[in-house]
């Protein structure tokens, strides 16, 4: 088994926690997993049997991009 931490480095100065590392038991792999920090927001995959090309999900998107590029709070929080 190699010790693929030794390898690896990962450098954050949020207080938030952004990515987490964890060595699965059952193999001799790594999960990672993020978690969305300031500034971010979710974007919408539409609903099951849509696809993520519909005119629909794209314009959803355009809306919930520009409230993200709007938005006083998340612009101070990237500052």
């Amino acid at each position: 088994s190699s010790d693929a931490s030794a390898s690896l480095s990962i450098c954050c100065s949020s207080p938030e926690r952004f990515l987490s590392v964890k060595q699965d038991p059952q193999h001799e792999n790594f999960v990672v997993e993020s978690k969305p920090i300031k500034g971010t927001i979710a974007r919408y995959i539409g609903d099951e049997g849509e696809s993520e090309s519909s005119d629909m999900v794209k314009t959803i998107n355009d809306r919930i991009m520009q409230e993200l590029r709007d938005s006083t709070k998340d612009q101070a929080e990237n500052l």
